[in-house]
Order: structure tokens, then C-alpha cells, then sequence
């Protein structure tokens, strides 16, 4: 697999085919060793020998050995090309081919033969007539001297000849520019998501956080992943050490072409520069890379230790150009336990110091937080025994790191589990590692951790092992079952809070208590009847946390009971609460978020976390679909490329692939919409599904996410497209169940179009005068402009008085707020006012939802206001009397016609009658001179920046409004 070569892979592929042409071209491929320059001539070879059967190839390798010998590079192709000439009877003359002959060793030299780089020239040019050749040249760096004058000679006179030679030397070897060419192509490094593919496709199973590792040491270079990933396998294989345990195994005792020549590398270095990289290769904290010459400082000298200077010179950071990581790596792999163990006492007493971790925690930075987990880390290895100063140390850094970087925080709970001696102190760190190895995918890890925590007892394991349990069933999407098992998580946290606990562990269960209690707000979301387990967290919690706990309350409290600044501060707790955890609840905290009308606080959340997780695993899938979620509304382009994040991380998180799925089909309706020559099929363009089950999982059995609420969405939409409004608003009446009885922020966020298909089809009846109270509580106990709009135009779609009709819409379209909120207001507007003959007063509207539209990249709404826009047509040019030009509204009728939609779905789309769509294609019939619809799609010219979309003003965005 060649990933991330396109452009290397043009210009080798332009000079085959110039070289097919008779204009034959020479490629030099220059890069770093290991950069992947053998696959791409591997590549070029493959893609001449596929070309049904034109070209020979010859293929020639440089080896250091052979250096010395002459002609031992050449030899490799002349053989093969000597057979060829046999082959197909190419006279040559005796000098040229004796000379040949010479050079593999079949005849002893002669005097007066002809010089051999023009005997070589002369036959490839000869068998170039029959055939192109191409040549293919790998480390020419090793070529023997009198192979890379024939090379060198070839480089130059290969223009009128049909013969392409490609060779590659890593660019900073001696031999560089000893081969002239045509055409030089570099070779850079593989960005990360090319080389997280090739993990992918060598080792499917790897675990995410040693794929994550690989991904680093190899450095973007192909051939260095391909050893790193042999010395996994070789050291995993018959062990039970596995992870960077293994890893380093395999650095300390295997072999091969990478790892040889690191080894020959460091055996070179000066003792001190040996320390430096042994130094950082035992940093797990790349912030702390900047302190190393402090510890070199430390260590003395000789390395052996001495005084510790100054603070201010052991902390003050030093700039030095970060080393190879793999030769880091390698340095500490191999060397002594007892440097080792000096190296990490070093760091230890000077990480201390620059973060001041024996001093309160209260109010530190990342960078001091990180710096102190560190710093433990490295006590933590020097251990030999049970150590509870250092174990409460290392589950404090864990907490407070989790924010920032759930992996090391899940690592930092396995090292304080390690060094505890108190079984239910022990036991809850392994838990809470547990939760952090789930988070990040490492399913199999978690099982182990959480296995050992088994037998123990005490508020603070049940409490750890419920949430656990919580997890377990988010990443299932089994919401009812996550709810149970965070109630039952905060009651036991509650009473681990509770006195005679010993002051530190108390306060840690109580953070714990507060980070259960908001995630079960998101989870479990407003409520009819009070969380008994909320109520109880708020009413023995003490001081700060107790509080907290009542704000997170206020966001499950009914719309009626709310009060728009209380939600306001509420959700900045949240938002504050979640982002010191890395539970992976952030795409439900995003629809709380939304229908409050305030993003801001979650997005940054969602930023932050984006660096602090792998890319796979269930919190990289919750983060990113968040991240879809909430960008939507200001960019669909940013909010697709989570999207495709997400995509990538559901390997890890299997339970996540329907989400995505649902998530894409949204995407892809906002960016294209569903022209109604597709929406017959039900499929979105440009839908790969992520798993053929979960796509195919019917529409009432999907779970009460954002996602699947999109789904439906986009399942309405498409029956709208096709005139099916019935079926629309069934669809969309799956977000409002009879129990429970309270609407998800979903059901309100796409309250609109039902109340829209409800209205056409049914009329007035419970479920429409239930949707519209509860669009109305929410308007008023939110204050969103969101929901103020939503549900003026409800209104305004539900009412039967015109005028009344009209001042809500225009109400709404006065409402300020971003393009969600304005574009469906501005558009409902237009399209009631061209709709009642004022097409003048229709375009400022309608010009502005238009705007609206294409400033977050919402393509296919952006044009049915753009349709609307022309269909007011405020200054026609006149047209003589049998004119063949079609007007705007005829052109629009005209294409979607030809798309294949039937009269009543034009005229569903465009909102005029059926009656009025036939007398515009009998002007269109009539103007192009054909019979029937038939011959449309042959005869339409279209403009060039005509529409395709046949989207519905009624569903212009998820819960945007129709005029009626």
C-alpha cells in the first residue's frame, strides 16, 4: 500500500508515459533513509510490468558489499536485457555486444571493444524500438564506479529513446548528484494519518496506544516502521510481556537494517551526548524535554550524581533540537540498570523542582501538572516496594492530568495501584485506570485492570467499578443502562465523601462525585420526576462540591421550572466539570449545549481533549463527533472533518460505527443535499457506510442520540423530496415517545419540520399541540435564540390567520443570531412574501439567507434560496414573442424534471401547485421543441451556475422552518 505519494507518483508516471511517446526521461528519487523511496520504485515497476505486457522492466539493486566490484550493479540489468535482445532478434553489432558480454562475465575481455556506457545506450535503444524499456535503480548509493558512469552517461542522452530509468539514493549519503537525471523527485516523510494506515494494514489488533508509540518512533519513514513493527512481533511472540514492554524488549535484543544502523550511530556519540539521549529516552512527558540539560547538570560529569545546583538553574529550560526519538529510544533501551536508575533519580529531583510538586496543587498549570506527573512517574520505577505517599501522590497527578491527557493519566493509576499497599486504595486506582484504558479503546487492557481490582470492597470500588459499568454501556449506546449505573456510581462516591474518610480520600471521592454527578446530567438529561441520586449529592456533599452539584441539577430541571441565567451557569460548570475528565460524554453535552444556544463553552472543550487522546477508541469517536456536531452550525467543512476523524477512530470503538454512520448521512445532506433523482433510493450521496449492519439498522430501533436524531432527520427529508409528508412526519415523530414524556434536546432541535409535515398532513391534534408547548416552554426557559425563533415559526406554521402568519415570521426573521438561526428565519420570510405576489420585498430575505447559508458551507440550502431568489425575477429582460429562452422558474421546473421527480414532487419542492408545474413544462416543451419530459434531460441547457438540489424550503436545515 502507497499512501501519501501522489504527487511523486505524477511525475514518475509522467515520465513513463513520456518515455512511451519516444521521448524517453531519466528520475532520480531522493530522501532520508527509510522514507519509502523502494515501495514508490516498486510502485513504477508495477505500474509499467501492468500495462498489459508493453514494457520490459529491468530491475538493478546497489548493495555495499559490492561496491568494489565493476559492473556489479549493471550486471543485474544487462543479463536480463541480453535475453531480451535474443528474444526478439535485435541485430546488434559485434563490438557493442561483445562489450556487453564482457561486462557480465560471459567473455574475456578483449582490446578495441566499444566503449560500454555507449554499448548499453545502443541496445536500449535498440530494444526501445520494439518495446519501452523501463529501469529501475534502488540505493544507487552503493553503485560500483564503473555502473554509475553507465548511469551517469544514460541520465544525459535518453531524450530520443524509449527507455525510462528511475533510481533512488537517500539524499545525505556521499554518492548524492553521482547519478545525473531529467527529473529529481524528494521524498519527505509520511504525515501521520499515512503512517497510522500502514500500522493498520500490517497489525489490525495492535493496541492504540502502542500503534501510537510506533507512529512516533518511526517518524513519518516507511522502511523504519516496517523494523520497528518485525521487532514487535518477534519480541511478542511465545512472551506474555506485551506493549512498550515488548517494544523495548525488541530494541534491547533484536536485529535488523534500522536498528543496526542506530546502534552504529550511538556507538560513535561522546559519552555525554550517550547520556542526553538515554535521558530522553525515559521521558514519557515530551514538556519535560526542556529540563534535560538541568539533569545532565545533576548527574555531574562522569554521570554519577553530585550536588543539585540552584532552582533557578536546575529549572530554567534549556533549547536543544529534539533528537531522533528512535535513536532516544534505543539509548534506553540498551543501557546499564544502574545508569538507568541514576538517570531517573536525576529527573526526579529536578522535575520536582521545576514544578514544585512537594508545594500546593491549588491553581498549577498544565505545564506544572505535567512536570509533577512526571516526576512521580520516574519515583514511581524507582520503587522496590509499597509506598502510600507516593501512591496518594501519583492518583492526585492522574486526577488532575486526566483533563489534559487521559492516556498518562490511565498509566499514572496502574503506577500508584503498583506501589499501594491498601487493598481498596489499590483496587479503585486499577478501576480508575480501567476507565481510562476504556476510554481510549484498549478494551482488552481495561479487562485486565479491572480484573485484578476483583474481591475488594468499600465506597470508593463501588463507586470506580460502577462507572466503569456506565462506560461499558455508553460505548454500547445503551443510554437507560448508563443512567442506572452512574446513579448508583455517585450514591456510593457520595458516601466515600462522607466523614470519618481521611481528609485527602474524601476529597478525591468527592471530585469523583461531581464528575459522575455531570455526567449523568448529560446522560440521563431533563427529567419529569428529580435524580434521588442528584438530590442526595447535593444535600451531603460538603462545601464546593455540594454546590456544584446543585448548579448541574438546575440543567435536568423541566423548561417551565427554568430560568434562563441559572442555565447559563449551570452549563459554564459543566462545561468546567468535563473538561477535568475525560469521560466521553461530550457529543450529549453538545445537544445540551445547543438547545441552550451557548456552544462556546463545550467547543473549547472539545479543542482541548483533541489533544489529549489518541486517535482511536471510544473518547476519540465521542470527541470528535462532538466536534462535528458543534461546528456544524459555523463551518460544515470543519464539522466534516471531525467526521472523518471520527471515521478513522471507530476501529477501535465498534460500538460508535452507527453514530458515524448517522452523522455522515447529516453531512452529507447539508453539503449536498438530496437531489430527487437519488432520494427514490433513500441514499444520500456520497454515504459509505461504516458497517453494513449498523447501516441497516431500522430507523425506530436507533438510539436516542444526536446522531440517530439526524438520522431521522435525514430519513424526513428525503420523504419530503418525494412529496411524502405522511411519512416525514412519522419519521420525525420517533423523537417524541410517549415515556419519557420530557423532549430530548434532539426532539426540539428538529421540532420544526414536524410541526411542518404534522400541520400538512394531520392537522391540529395531541402530538402537534404537544411539540408546540413544549417548543414554547423551552423558548422561554432557555431564552436561546434558537429556541425563540423555533418557536415563533412553529406558530407562525400552525396558525391559520395570514396576517398573524406573517408577523411571526417577520418576528423571527429580526431575531439576531448566527446562520442557523437567521437562514431559516430570513428564507421562511422570502418565501411567504414571493408567495404573496411582493417579490420585491421577498429578495432582501431571501438574499440573506442565501448568504447565511453559504457562509457555513450549507450548499443545498444556500440554493433553494438562491432559487427563490431568482424565481422573484425583478428585472426580466424582455423576450420577443416565441422567444425559445426559458425563464428562471421554467429552468428550475425544467431540471428537476429531467432529474426524474414527478409534477407533485416539483411542485412539493418548489412550493407551487402541481397545476402550475404542468403549464411551465408545456412552455418548456414548446420553447425546446420536444414532445414530453422524456426529451428534457437531452435538450436543457443548463446555466452554469443552475442548482441540482431539489431541497425543500420546509427542511432547510435540521429544525429550520417551511412556510406553509
Amino acid at each position: 500500500m502507497l499512501l501519501d505519494r501522489a504527487v511523486q507518483r505524477r511525475a514518475i508516471g509522467g515520465a513513463l508515459a513520456s518515455a512511451a511517446a519516444g521521448r524517453g526521461r531519466s528520475v532520480l528519487v531522493t530522501g532520508e533513509p527509510g522514507d519509502g523511496s523502494s515501495a514508490l520504485l516498486d510502485d513504477a515497476a508495477h505500474t509499467a510490468a501492468a500495462a498489459g505486457g508493453r514494457w520490459l522492466v529491468l530491475v538493478a539493486r546497489g548493495a555495499p558489499d559490492e561496491v568494489e566490484l565493476d559492473n556489479a550493479l549493471l550486471q543485474q540489468v544487462l543479463l536480463p536485457l541480453l535475453d531480451e535482445v535474443d528474444a526478439l532478434g535485435v541485430a546488434l553489432d559485434a563490438a557493442p555486444r561483445a562489450a556487453l558480454e564482457v561486462a557480465v562475465g560471459r567473455r574475456a575481455p578483449l582490446p578495441g571493444l566499444a566503449p560500454l556506457p555507449m554499448a548499453v545506450l545502443l541496445v536500449l535503444e535498440a530494444v526501445g524500438r520494439r518495446r519501452p524499456v523501463l529501469v529501475v535503480v534502488d540505493d544507487v548509493q552503493w553503485a560500483d564506479p564503473s555502473s554509475t558512469a553507465v548511469l551517469r552517461f544514460l541520465g544525459r542522452r535518453l531524450s530520443r529513446t524509449a527507455v525510462c530509468v528511475v533510481g533512488a539514493a537517500p539524499g545525505h549519503q556521499p554518492a548524492r548528484g553521482a547519478v545525473e537525471a531529467d527529473v529529481v523527485v524528494p521524498l519527505t516523510p509520511l504525515g501521520r494519518e499515512a503512517v497510522t494506515a500502514l500500522v493498520d494494514e500490517r497489525s489490525p489488533d495492535l493496541d492504540p496506544l502502542e500503534r501510537e508509540r510506533l507512529v512516533d518512533l518511526a517518524q513519518g519513514r516507511p522502511g523504519r516502521l516496517t523494523d520497528l513493527l518485525d521487532l514487535l512481533d518477534d519480541a511478542s511472540a511465545g512472551s506474555a510481556v506485551t506493549g512498550s514492554g515488548a517494544l523495548a524488549s525488541g530494541l534491547r535484543a533484536g536485529s535488523g537494517p534500522w536498528l543496526d544502523r542506530v546502534r552504529e550511530e550511538l556507538a560513535g556519540l561522546a559519552p555525554r551526548e550517550r547520556q542526553r539521549l538515554l535521558l530522553l529516552g525515559l521521558l514519557d512527558e515530551p514538556a519535560a524535554a526542556v529540563h534535560v540539560e538541568a539533569v545532565l547538570r545533576h548527574l555531574g560529569p562522569e554521570g554519577g550524581g553530585g550536588a543539585v545546583r540552584s532552582g533557578l538553574e536546575v529549572t530554567a529550560p534549556s533549547a536543544t533540537s529534539a533528537p531522533d526519538p528512535f535513536l532516544a529510544a534505543v539509548a534506553a533501551a540498551e543501557a546499564d540498570p544502574d545508569d538507568v536508575a541514576r538517570a531517573r533519580g536525576a529527573w526526579h529531583e529536578v522535575l520536582c523542582r521545576a514544578s514544585g510538586v512537594d508545594g500546593p496543587s491549588s491553581g498549577a498549570d498544565e505545564r506544572a501538572l505535567r512536570l509533577a506527573a512526571e516526576a512521580r512517574r520516574h519515583r514511581a520505577h524507582l520503587s522496590t516496594g509499597a509506598d502510600p505517599a507516593l501512591a496518594a501522590g501519583l492518583r492526585r497527578s492522574a486526577g488532575a492530568l486526566r483533563g489534559y491527557d487521559g492516556r498518562r493519566a490511565g498509566d499514572l493509576f496502574a503506577l500508584a495501584a503498583a506501589v499501594d499497599d491498601d487493598p481498596a486504595s489499590r483496587a479503585t486506582s486499577l478501576l480508575l485506570a480501567a476507565e481510562q484504558a476504556l476510554v481510549c479503546g484498549r478494551a482488552g487492557v481495561a479487562a485486565a485492570l479491572s480484573a485484578g481490582a476483583k474481591g475488594a470492597s468499600g465506597p470508593h470500588v463501588l463507586g470506580a467499578a460502577e462507572r466503569l459499568r456506565a462506560l461499558e454501556a455508553l460505548d454500547r449506546e445503551d443510554a437507560g443502562a448508563a443512567v442506572g449505573h452512574l446513579e448508583r456510581a455517585l450514591d456510593h462516591q457520595v458516601d466515600a465523601a462522607a466523614p470519618p474518610a481521611g481528609h485527602g480520600a474524601a476529597a478525591a471521592a468527592a471530585a469523583e462525585a461531581v464528575a459522575t454527578a455531570a455526567a449523568l446530567v448529560v446522560v440521563g438529561g431533563r427529567r419529569a420526576v428529580p435524580s434521588r441520586a442528584l438530590d442526595r449529592a447535593a444535600a451531603l456533599l460538603p462545601g464546593a462540591a455540594g454546590a456544584r452539584v446543585r448548579s448541574l441539577a438546575r440543567l435536568t430541571q423541566l423548561w417551565d421550572a427554568c430560568e434562563p441565567a441559572e442555565q447559563q451557569e449551570a452549563l459554564t460548570d459543566l462545561a468546567e466539570v468535563l473538561g477535568a475528565t475525560s469521560l466521553p460524554v461530550l457529543r450529549r453535552a453538545v445537544a445540551l449545549a445547543r438547545v441552550l444556544g451557548r456552544l462556546g463553552p463545550v467547543v473549547e472543550v472539545v479543542e482541548r481533549r483533541a489533544a489529549a487522546l489518541p486517535t482511536t477508541g471510544p473518547g476519540a469517536v465521542d470527541l470528535h463527533l462532538a466536534g462535528c456536531a458543534a461546528l456544524l452550525e459555523t463551518s460544515v467543512a470543519r464539522g466534516a472533518d471531525h467526521l472523518r476523524r471520527a471515521r478513522a477512530a471507530v476501529r477501535h470503538a465498534p460500538g460508535r460505527a452507527a453514530a458515524v454512520e448517522q452523522a455522515q448521512e447529516l453531512v452529507s445532506v447539508l453539503q449536498e443535499g438530496g437531489v430527487l433523482a437519488g432520494a427514490a433510493t433513500g441514499t444520500a450521496p456520497g454515504v459509505a457506510p461504516v458497517d453494513a449492519d449498523a447501516a441497516a439498522v431500522p430507523v425506530h430501533r436507533l438510539a436516542p442520540t444526536t446522531e440517530a436524531a439526524s438520522a431521522l432527520w435525514s430519513a424526513a427529508y428525503r420523504h419530503r423530496l418525494r412529496g411524502e409528508m405522511g411519512e416525514a412526519a412519522d419519521a420525525l415523530a420517533l423523537l417524541w415517545p410517549d415515556t419519557p414524556a420530557v423532549a430530548s434536546p434532539a426532539a426540539l432541535t428538529h421540532a420544526l419540520p414536524l410541526v411542518h409535515a404534522l400541520a400538512e398532513t394531520r392537522g391540529e391534534g395531541p402530538l402537534l399541540r404537544r411539540v408546540g408547548e413544549e417548543v414554547s416552554a423551552w423558548a422561554r426557559g432557555s431564552g436561546a435564540p434558537f429556541a425563540v425563533v423555533t418557536d415563533l415559526l412553529c406558530r407562525a406554521v400552525r396558525t391559520p390567520v395570514a396576517a398573524e402568519r406573517l408577523a411571526l415570521i417577520e418576528q423571527a426573521a429580526a431575531t439576531p443570531g448566527g446562520p442557523v438561526v437567521s437562514g431559516p428565519a430570513q428564507l421562511a420570510l422570502g418565501m411567504l412574501l414571493r408567495r404573496a405576489r411582493r417579490g420585491v420585498s421577498a429578495r432582501e430575505p431571501l438574499e440573506r439567507a442565501a448568504t447565511a447559508y453559504e457562509a457555513i458551507g450549507m450548499h443545498a440550502f444556500a440554493v433553494v434560496a438562491r432559487r427563490e431568489l431568482a424565481a422573484t425575477a425583478p428585472q426580466r429582460p424582455p423576450r420577443r414573442v416565441g422567444s425559445s429562452t426559458l425563464t428562471s422558474q421554467e429552468q428550475v421546473v425544467a431540471e428537476l424534471a429531467a432529474s426524474g421527480a414527478s409534477n407533485a414532487e416539483v411542485a412539493l419542492s418548489l412550493g407551487i401547485s402541481s397545476r402550475t408545474v404542468a403549464h411551465h413544462l408545456q412552455h418548456v416543451y414548446a420553447k425546446l421543441g420536444i414532445t414530453g419530459r422524456r426529451q428534457l434531460a437531452a435538450r436543457l441547457v443548463r446555466p452554469g451556475a443552475a442548482g441540482a438540489s431539489g431541497a425543500p424550503g420546509a427542511l432547510a436545515a435540521p429544525g429550520a422552518v417551511a412556510s406553509r
